[in-house]
């Protein structure tokens, strides 16, 4: 198995407290983002099919319904779009 570094002509990056630390806090603002996301979808998942399922019975409640999923979404697509261009989320 051939070796990824070579301690004999480069020295190692140092790795301090605080930057290990800074790596922890990165996974876990990526980890919570993502169950974030996941949820967002289920609840508007959850919307639509109210929406689907009231259409016959009280159709401006169903519209309200998929009205909000439609800009649920556009919305978090906003988000997540600044989000991944200014880089405050790293993908």
């Amino acid at each position: 198995m051939n070796p990824i570094y070579n301690f004999n002509e480069h020295t190692p990056p140092v790795l301090t407290e605080r930057m290990l630390q800074d790596e922890l806090a990165r996974r876990t603002l990526r980890r919570q983002t993502r169950l974030l996301r996941i949820a967002s979808l289920l609840v508007s998942l959850c919307f639509l099919l109210c929406g689907v399922l009231l259409f016959s019975e009280h159709t401006v409640l169903a519209i309200g319904c998929l009205a909000f999923v439609i800009l649920s979404l556009v919305g978090n697509g906003i988000i997540s779009f600044v989000f991944y261009k200014t880089g405050i989320i790293p993908e």
